[in-house]
């Protein structure tokens, strides 16, 4: 089904039953083509092997092929998406499955479980984060999230999980909100630029590739402006966070839950982070404090 959403949403011909046939299947087809290369990069996850995926594959184009191809007959009777004319259900599982047994971002749900401290031959604290998502069989998904070690050319490092937004202004200096809203604005102005002069001089098809020489420039751009918060805010805070004692550690590790709590309280519905907070240290000789 994800396969599927994104489809449409990159290609919106797919709910258009006025749309040929042909152009549906093609970009029906493109999409499927475009995410079986993006999968061939990636390995299977954490407790998937590549003989447990093929029997997956297999299993479900044996079981729920026939199931697949009413799905997608039910999707075009009711006037949603238009693909049960042409779609291949044994690529369309195929390319389903690798995606759950490739990729962590296909799945909805995920448990997070952060390791932190000393090994027993550790001077200084490693974290290490597994991210759960879901059994396949008796295998369990999982995928290495962040890690990292302290070392004495790392004086200090800070990881923020779940709901992350004001410890991602505090830290980075800007949000994803704040990025997503600069990404935008910057490709819908360049572009409203670019071919606004195109047009005044009458050379709307001269310029060769202009999509990549504007994809060029965004990530440009965008390495531009969030390097330089990132090295004025993080590396600074990271620095001086090394030579903290423990105490104003603590504080600081409360101020910014207390700070995500209370932004969470004022500007969203969920409120997702509240509560009393509780600080924990792991030292190398007391342990858990």
């Amino acid at each position: 089904m994800q396969l599927l959403l994104e489809a449409t949403e990159k290609n919106p011909d797919l709910k258009d039953v006025r749309t040929s046939l042909a152009v549906r299947k093609r970009a029906w087809e493109d999409h499927c083509s475009q995410e079986q290369v993006r999968l061939a990069k990636m390995d299977c996850m954490d407790g998937i092997s590549v003989d447990t995926e093929a029997a997956v594959i297999h299993g479900s184009q044996r079981d729920i092929g026939d199931w697949t191809t009413q799905f997608a007959s039910r999707l075009a009777y009711e006037g949603k998406v238009f693909i049960s004319d042409f779609v291949d259900v044994n690529v369309w599982i195929e390319t389903a499955v690798r995606s759950f047994t490739r990729d962590a971002d296909a799945y909805d749900s995920k448990i997070g479980i952060v390791f932190c401290g000393y090994g027993s031959a550790q001077i200084f604290p490693s974290l290490f984060e597994v991210s759960v998502a879901e059994f396949i069989g008796d295998n369990i998904v999982s995928k290495v999230g962040s890690q990292t070690r302290i070392s004495r050319g790392l004086e200090s490092q800070i990881f923020q999980f779940a709901t992350t937004s004001m410890v991602d202004v505090f830290t980075q200096g800007y949000g994803f909100e704040i990025w997503i809203a600069v990404q935008r604005a910057f490709r819908e102005k360049s572009r409203h630029l670019v071919t606004s002069i195109l047009t005044e001089i009458g050379a709307e098809n001269v310029v060769p590739d202009l999509e990549q020489h504007l994809e060029r420039a965004e990530a440009e751009f965008r390495g531009q402006w969030t390097d330089q918060l990132y090295n004025s805010n993080f590396v600074n805070l990271r620095r001086s966070i090394g030579t903290l004692p423990v105490d104003e550690i603590v504080h600081l590790a409360e101020t910014l839950v207390v700070l995500e709590s209370l932004k969470e309280k004022v500007t969203s519905a969920s409120q997702s982070v509240g509560g009393l907070v509780d600080v924990a240290i792991i030292t190398r000789y007391e342990g858990l404090v």
